[in-house]
């Protein structure tokens, strides 16, 4: 959801509306779910930012996030199976994207690649299934095949890093199958395509507030953690 006129920023120290409460982030779900409810009801949602600028939560009407609660505790179990089926059918995709690109790649390393695509870049909605299992791929090799934990335990800033390594990379996603799409444009080097694709998956800073992800995908984890419902306590509420 688009943050709207009745979302206002405020600071973490402004005074508290009255029948409000300050619900931390976290928790995308419960976060998500009082945004569109306090909207569906015509009430103003209040994004809170610290002294750093960083988001650390959102104020909404007591009534709306009390509502918000009720239906996640009914609905926890429901939404856990839901964020199971979609994890696999996502790690299904994955694993076709990155077996189409990597055809000699070893099974059993296309398996980890698809783990480290599930937990680092699965997130981003601005790369294709393909884009994300390329770039997932590039990272795995550069970690396993190379010495880019060794200089990253050296304090060498990654951009420098996967520069350095980018040689050994690339021949092993050539030893892996990689081979450009015919009229594919740009024809790069792996690394060099792997720069491009990083560039395009940054997303906006955190501070702002009208730049969210889509609502369609919650993983598992986050589905997980929407259930715990009765460890997610408001920290502070205006009766």
């Amino acid at each position: 959801m688009e943050a709207t006129s009745k979302e206002l920023v405020v600071s973490i120290n402004d005074p508290m509306p009255h029948r409000y409460i300050f619900v931390p982030s976290g928790n995308r779900y419960i976060t998500m779910q009082c945004r569109k409810r306090a909207a569906a009801e015509n009430h103003p949602v209040y994004i809170v930012m610290d002294s750093k600028d960083q988001r650390v939560g959102t104020r909404v009407p007591t009534a709306v996030y009390e509502k918000v609660i009720q239906v996640a505790e009914r609905t926890k179990e429901s939404r856990l199976r839901a964020a199971r089926a979609r994890e696999l059918r996502l790690r299904d995709e994955l694993r076709e994207a990155v077996k189409a690109q990597f055809p000699a790649a070893p099974l059993t390393e296309v398996y980890d690649v698809v783990d480290q695509a599930m937990e680092k870049y699965n997130r981003t909605h601005k790369l294709t299934m393909a884009e994300k299992g390329f770039i997932a791929t590039l990272s795995y090799i550069r970690r396993k095949y190379t010495d880019y934990e060794a200089h990253a335990s050296q304090g060498m800033p990654p951009a420098e890093n996967r520069d350095k390594t980018s040689a050994t990379t690339d021949a092993k996603v050539v030893e892996w199958g990689w081979v450009p799409k015919p009229g594919e444009p740009p024809r790069l080097p792996p690394s060099e395509l792997d720069k491009v694709l990083r560039e395009k998956a940054k997303r906006a800073p955190r501070g702002d507030p009208s730049v969210r992800r889509p609502q369609s995908f919650m993983g598992l984890k986050e589905a997980q953690d929407s259930s715990k419902i009765s460890g997610y306590l408001p920290l502070k509420m205006h009766q």
